[in-house]
């Protein structure tokens, strides 16, 4: 199964408009991190970042010039690596329901049309993954500090992972995977909001640079 297989399918499959690629947030605004200790800025957003969550989302899907967006409601549980992802699409049609933890992803529902394309449960539930799981780096990242930016790298699986810490509450702004000195895949969020005390983003923008698609997640509500 090649995921651009299954992105060439989405685009035949659902209703597309004309689309652009910038960015619908707000950036967020730097401040001097360059006195701050990394340590206490990770501990703070850990304490920060909620564990058990259900989100309602709004989702766009962009790839080349094309884009379809759908609404999802997400399940998820970042102590236990448990998720469940379901979407509809802006008929009301459902349109699939995924779950997974740390063994994998099951399709517990997905429009036969997507079947078609391959192993389309498993494409969105590693980007779910990349989303929502491993937001924090480990204690022996390598640190780097830059005056409006901490940056935290660390050995993940065939390269690296990059973690960017910024802004006045010191949050993670973006999470970057690279091979060979190049960036696979990366994950930014922006806008975030309290809730019961915990940080939410309300926006975040992956984009596969390997396979050439972006996905858009905007935070409609936080469900209790």
């Amino acid at each position: 199964m090649k995921v651009r297989d299954l992105t060439t399918g989405l685009l035949i499959i659902l209703l597309f408009i004309a689309g652009c690629t910038s960015i619908p947030f707000h950036e967020t605004t730097l401040v001097p991190l360059d006195k701050a200790d990394p340590p206490a800025i990770v501990e703070r957003f850990r304490t920060d970042s909620p564990e058990e969550f259900q989100l309602l989302n709004t989702i766009v899907f962009e790839y080349r010039w094309r884009k379809f967006s759908a609404l999802g409601v997400a399940a998820v549980n970042t102590k236990e690596r448990t998720f469940t992802l379901a979407c509809i699409n802006q008929l009301g049609v459902n349109l699939f329901e995924l779950t997974g933890n740390k063994d994998g992803v099951t399709t517990v529902f997905v429009m036969p049309e997507f079947t078609k394309q391959g192993d389309f449960g498993a494409a969105v539930g590693e980007d779910i993954k990349r989303i929502y799981f491993d937001l924090l780096p480990s204690s022996d990242a390598k640190i780097e500090r830059q005056k409006y930016r901490i940056i935290f790298r660390q050995g993940f699986g065939s390269g690296f992972m990059e973690y960017v810490f910024a802004g006045a509450e010191g949050t993670l702004l973006e999470k970057n995977y690279y091979e060979d000195g190049v960036a696979v895949w990366t994950v930014s969020y922006y806008e975030y909001t309290r809730n019961r005390g915990k940080l939410y983003p309300s926006g975040t923008i992956l984009n596969n640079n390997k396979f050439g698609y972006r996905l858009i997640v905007k935070l409609k509500e936080i469900q209790e």
